[in-house]
């Protein structure tokens, strides 16, 4: 679960009262005041979507506001842990798991839930404000994984870096491995499903999933599946109002401008058609025997030419030899 640690002494005595009080909770305190008599508290769990108290700091008493979602009972909602599983390149992905609390964990269906962005902090310990997917699905028997793919903040610069110009690589293959980690783990298995929240799902996500033996359906609400378009459009609002086309985009995505001329459907299919014909060319030449015979006329010209070669590195050995044989004698006669 996630702590808060304070710098302030009282505030930090405070914090550990209230832990104390309120255990396996995530407490944060919101205080209006320095002089106020009187702290708001939200409490909430993995299992608890939370609640609001009142804590009076004179009579170090506290009294329960109220409730949020109070018919959801903490028993029957499912523990929410978190891991760390290293990609194919060996770095170290942060997750959250989720498994069903009325099962033994142990081949489940999979349900990999990704986060928007994808340059955000998608997910915490707990995960009952925005996106609250995760217990809803384990209700039904499902294990949902939510991985921190590279690209995440709030693990590190290096963490964040990493994702520069990956929008469809590393990136996606961190969400890859996760899965196949849980499926080595015998949590999950290979009928999975991928769920996303924005643009951390790209078209062909599918047909990658496929290839890694995954039996894959996939679920993405306001899904970027163009991202020439993404970066050419005009009238939105922020093509309009920002330069980020021009400045994070190129920093973060790449500038798919160039990227997609050069590799676009026509200039594909010219590439396709040129190879092609090379392929048929060389095939043919190949089984002429006039390209037989010139091949071994070739191939003879060239073991003349070694032959030449070392020819004239013997005769220029044999005169410096000469050479110095009579400066020998020279110098002795002198």
């Amino acid at each position: 679960m996630p702590v808060t640690t304070w710098f302030d002494e009282d505030l930090a005595r405070l914090q550990a009262a209230l832990d104390k009080a309120l255990p396996e909770r995530t407490n944060a305190i919101d205080i209006a005041d320095e002089n106020s008599r009187y702290v708001l508290i939200y409490s909430a769990s993995d299992t608890n979507p939370g609640g609001y108290f009142l804590y009076d700091t004179e009579k170090r008493s506290l009294q329960e506001v109220s409730k949020s979602r109070e018919w959801l009972p903490p028993t029957l909602m499912s523990k929410r842990s978190f891991m760390k599983y290293k990609a194919r390149d060996g770095r170290e992905i942060p997750a959250w798991v989720i498994t069903p609390i009325d099962r033994d964990g142990k081949n489940l269906p999979l349900v990999v839930h990704i986060h928007g962005g994808p340059w955000v902090r998608g997910y915490s310990g707990i995960q009952w404000g925005r996106w609250p997917v995760a217990q809803f699905l384990a209700s039904r028997g499902y294990a949902v994984l939510e991985p921190e793919p590279r690209g995440s903040t709030g693990f590190g610069r290096s963490h964040y870096t990493a994702s520069f110009k990956q929008w469809g690589l590393a990136m996606q293959d961190d969400i890859s491995d996760g899965a196949l980690y849980l499926v080595k783990e015998g949590i999950g298995t290979r009928a999975a499903c991928v769920s996303s929240a924005e643009a951390m799902v790209a078209t062909r996500r599918c047909r990658v999933w496929s290839r890694s033996g995954f039996v894959a359906l996939r679920c993405c609400l306001c899904g970027r599946t163009d991202l020439e378009l993404k970066q050419t459009v005009s009238w939105s609002d922020t093509a309009r109002l920002t330069d980020y086309y021009e400045t994070d985009f190129k920093r973060w995505v790449g500038d798919k401008r160039i990227a997609i001329a050069s590799n676009s459907r026509k200039r594909r299919r010219q590439k396709m058609r040129t190879r092609s014909r090379r392929r048929c060319y060389w095939r043919w030449v190949a089984t002429t025997s006039a390209f037989r015979s010139f091949t071994e006329r070739r191939c003879a010209m060239r073991w003349k030419k070694r032959a030449s070669r070392s020819n004239m590195w013997s005769m220029t050995a044999k005169r410096m030899a000469s050479i110095k044989n009579r400066a020998s004698s020279i110098s002795i006669r002198g």
